[in-house]
């Protein structure tokens, strides 16, 4: 094993209202995304996109959208088939929100009262389709037809660098979305996606999960089932939606975990909007951060000191533990 490196993007909440100001930062973020890859000789294997992409879900807010994307791979000269999306709640069309829909999350109490609602297709899959606008646009910029159903509404997939197999997770947080504080721990991943998702790449590595909320967003039934397997098989979690970049590296009696939040690409120019390059190194066992963050008096990115507390440095590493090594098969 060598090292590899990923980028960590997050709630763009890209709207064709808001078009000046989110190209002044989307423009920026660019051009700093090509300054610090040619001047840290980065390599990246992946971009990792934990969901919100859009602000309204509307047809308009995803033509935006791919469009971003198609210049971010272009600039980069990067292998769209290596950009991993999920989706959050500002990708649920909040139009198809029903009260019908509501009512029946607010009565999910149990793992079995989930498993019943993702068992039950012609329910589970009005659900999902809240995330047509969104469908079309994963259809679109891959160039392949997609429509979200019981049967896709999250992916597992295997990629292999450096003779290393990465199983890339990307869970559906948001299916249950209402949208607002209203989803704090009134939302669900559910066991049953978690366990379909970690079987499908079973034999991988290293196993990396996007999702969109925090795990303390969840139900509490449903976030001890997610931890237990989580911590179980996986190594690596990225989320948005709290629009704060941190680290950490959690030890606990189920075993030990990578956490990285990213912060958001863009809520307002005025207020904290960033992103970060992860690079793990499994040969000296280690593992560094550079974070970026958006100021507008200088119309630019620059070194994140908020998030690393410190303006003498650019970035940060802390080392692997024997145990996580151990944990990468």
């Amino acid at each position: 094993m060598s090292k590899i490196c990923w980028l960590h993007l997050s709630d763009m909440h890209i709207s064709s209202k808001n078009s000046f100001d989110q190209n002044l930062i989307n423009d920026a973020l660019l051009e700093d995304l090509k300054s610090q890859i040619l001047k840290h000789d980065i390599s990246l294997s992946f971009i990792f996109f934990t969901g919100d992409v859009a602000y309204t879900a509307s047809k308009e807010d995803y033509s935006l959208t791919k469009d971003f994307f198609a210049k971010l791979c272009k600039q980069l000269d990067f292998n769209m088939n290596n950009l991993f999306i999920v989706p959050g709640n500002h990708d649920v069309n909040r139009y198809k929100v029903s009260k019908l829909l509501d009512d029946s999350r607010r009565e999910l109490n149990t793992r079995e009262e989930i498993k019943k609602i993702i068992e039950n297709q012609e329910l589970f899959d009005s659900y999902l389709s809240r995330f047509d606008n969104y469908s079309e646009f994963i259809g679109s910029l891959y160039g392949r037809p997609f429509k979200m159903n019981s049967k896709n509404y999250y992916f597992s997939e295997t990629r292999t660098v450096n003779e290393v197999d990465f199983g890339i997770i990307g869970l559906n947080s948001a299916w249950s979305s209402y949208g607002g504080r209203h989803d704090c721990n009134n939302i669900y991943i559910s066991e049953t996606q978690l366990t379909d998702a970690i079987e499908k790449v079973k034999t991988a590595n290293v196993k990396i999960v996007l999702i969109h909320h925090p795990l303390s967003w969840l139900y509490e039934e449903d976030k001890s089932d997610v931890e237990n397997l989580l911590f179980k098989h996986c190594q690596v979690i990225l989320y948005g939606h709290l629009h704060r970049a941190d680290f950490q590296i959690v030890n606990s009696i189920k075993g030990e975990q990578i956490i990285i939040p990213a912060g958001a690409i863009y809520t307002g120019r005025r207020v904290s909007n960033s992103y970060n390059i992860t690079t793990i190194d499994f040969e000296n066992k280690k593992i560094s951060i550079l974070p970026r963050r958006y100021y507008d008096g200088a119309r630019k990115f620059l070194t994140d000191i908020e998030t690393l507390g410190n303006d003498d440095i650019s970035s940060f590493e802390v080392k692997i533990s024997e145990e996580m090594m151990s944990n990468i098969k």
